[in-house]
């Protein structure tokens, strides 16, 4: 009997990782089909944004900075986030967001959403200075560094 239940985990385990390796190359597909990637994390593990409160999706997709948006698609389930550059107002490290801790800071962005009006979405990230660093650079082609 414990060797049918491992023979199921290992096809169960097989195919989730199989179905994020094919999330993962759509949504790497339809990056480099928006332009110029400036940076790219295919790790990140989002937050959320602090309006949708605790009832929101969470966990790992792909983070990306275009010339003109940081763009994020979770895995699972698809979902997106895009944020025009011009929008955010500020970048910040932090610990936790919305009740959550990690051990590793978070790059958290403030920005103004759809409706003009501020929100804050956060994301851990590999290699948080270059990241800091590449969207001050992004932003202060376009206007002031943040």
């Amino acid at each position: 009997m414990p060797f049918i239940f491992f023979i199921v985990i290992g096809v169960i385990v097989s195919v989730v990782v199989a179905q994020i390796t094919k999330r993962n190359k759509e949504i790497i597909t339809h990056l480099e089909s928006g332009g110029e990637i400036r940076l790219k994390d295919n790790s990140a593990n989002y937050f959320g944004r602090d309006s949708l409160k605790k009832n929101q999706p969470r966990g790992n997709g792909v983070l990306a900075i275009f010339n003109e948006t940081l763009y994020f698609e979770l895995y699972v389930p698809r979902k997106s986030i895009e944020i025009p550059l011009s929008m955010i107002t500020g970048l910040e490290r932090g610990t936790s967001f919305l009740g959550k801790t990690k051990m590793t800071p978070l790059l958290i962005v403030h920005f103004l959403n759809e409706f003009g009006q501020d929100e804050t979405a956060a994301w851990q990230v590999k290699n948080l200075p270059a990241w800091e660093k590449t969207l001050n650079q992004t932003l202060s082609k376009g206007r002031r560094s943040l």
